[in-house]
């Protein structure tokens, strides 16, 4: 399980509505899987 602490995501989020929101979290969440497999 990892924690992140995505700088002004809310805003993103509020300003760009959910859909953007979701693939902010989804493009983070691969990178940050991809950087802890050593990739």
């Amino acid at each position: 399980m990892r924690l992140l602490d995505i700088n002004l995501f809310k805003q993103v989020n509020d300003r760009f509505w959910h859909d953007a929101g979701d693939r902010v979290l989804q493009n983070v969440a691969g990178r940050a899987d991809r950087a802890g497999s050593g990739q």
